[in-house]
């Protein structure tokens, strides 16, 4: 599917997993990169920037919360740390793959 298409992102039974770090792009008009900036614990929360033709920064972003990204309305449904923040910074850059958001497109 091409990454301009209307049916960007895509999704899983309309879930759209983002991990850590790991942006997601849409080429062509309306141009968005979206990445998971932070993963927090106790309790788990997430920051996401959207940057392009949207631009939005959704910080403190809990499990239940809703967002617009990419004109759709979705919720938060999972988001897993992988391993503390302080492994994480004194790891290789790459080295948390595990930690990620679940988005559940809500619109649909």
């Amino acid at each position: 599917m091409d990454a301009g298409s209307p049916d960007w992102p895509t999704t899983v039974e309309g879930r759209w997993r983002m991990r850590w770090h790991v942006p997601h792009h849409r080429f062509g008009e309306g141009r968005l990169t979206v990445v998971v900036l932070a993963i927090h614990s106790d309790p788990p929360r997430a920051d996401i920037t959207v940057r392009g033709s949207e631009r939005a920064l959704h910080k403190g972003l809990t499990v239940g919360d809703s967002v617009a990204i990419a004109g759709r309305r979705w919720r938060v449904a999972a988001i897993e740390l992988g391993v503390t923040e302080a492994e994480a910074a004194a790891r290789d850059y790459h080295a948390d793959r595990r930690s990620y958001v679940d988005l559940h497109r809500i619109d649909a």
